[in-house]
Parts: structure tokens; C-alpha cells; sequence
């Protein structure tokens, strides 16, 4: 099996090393993650370096997810942030806001922190009424 990725800056080990990592935290998370509604996008799963939770409910839809950055990572020292976003469609148009907590967390970082982070995410998640969603897009 030939090996692919689209980061520029991970090896083929270290990709492996923090997917190994990522995975772990997902076995945690997902039931956390699903007790509140959110399941694990595994739409391209295997050849990136996140984890992205949908939320699907008749109202709201969302995401809450940790991703690997690239232009902050360099020479091992892998960069991640976590990001929330919740939407709403009326009249052929998609409301939404987004959120990134403020801080850059190391892979190190996560493995003390990805649990509350995410339970935060939650929280701020439920938080978002439909009246904070202002940027809006054209449904087709």
C-alpha cells in the first residue's frame, strides 16, 4: 500500500505517530462526544490529521473538531487548534457562526487537556443561539 499525505511538513512516522495519538483520544472522546449528539465525520478519517464531530439535529447543525496545523507546526513540534460551528438553514440560506478557542496546543498539551477542551467546545456549542448565527452563505 503506497503512502500519501497533502502535509508538507510530516514524515511518513511522524504521520503515523500522531494518528496513533489521534486515535487514542478518540476512543475517549467519541462517547463523550455522542452522549451529546456529535459523531465522529469519518469522511476522510484515515488521511487526515483531526477529529471532526457532526451534529445533525432538526434545528441545528455543527461541527466540533481538533485539526492539525500546518503553518504552525514545524521541525516535530505539531500544532493543533480546536474549532466549533454551529448553522441553521432558512429561505435557501445557511446562517452560521464559527469559533477557535484562542490557544495553539501541542500534541503533549492534548494529552492532558483534550477532554475538558472538548467538553468545552460542548458548552459553548449549546450556548450559540439562533440568534448569534450572522454570516450567511446561498444554498443552491
Amino acid at each position: 500500500m503506497s503512502w500519501y499525505s497533502s502535509y508538507k511538513n510530516v514524515s511518513e512516522k511522524d504521520f503515523r505517530a500522531i494518528k496513533l495519538k489521534l486515535d487514542s483520544f478518540e476512543r475517549i472522546i467519541s462517547p463523550i462526544m455522542q452522549m451529546n449528539g456529535f459523531y465522529l465525520n469519518r469522511i476522510s478519517y484515515d488521511e487526515n490529521l483531526n477529529l471532526d464531530y457532526i451534529h445533525d439535529a432538526e434545528t441545528f447543525y455543527g461541527n466540533i473538531g481538533m485539526i492539525y496545523l500546518t503553518e504552525k507546526s514545524a521541525n516535530k513540534q505539531w500544532r493543533f487548534g480546536l474549532y466549533i460551528l454551529k448553522s441553521h438553514d432558512s429561505s435557501n440560506c445557511r446562517y452560521y457562526k464559527t469559533v477557535e478557542l484562542p490557544e495553539i496546543y501541542s500534541l503533549k498539551q492534548l494529552e492532558k487537556l483534550y477532554i475538558k477542551l472538548f467538553e468545552e467546545c460542548i458548552s459553548i456549542y449549546n450556548k450559540i443561539e439562533k440568534s448569534d448565527l450572522t454570516e450567511s452563505i446561498t444554498l443552491k
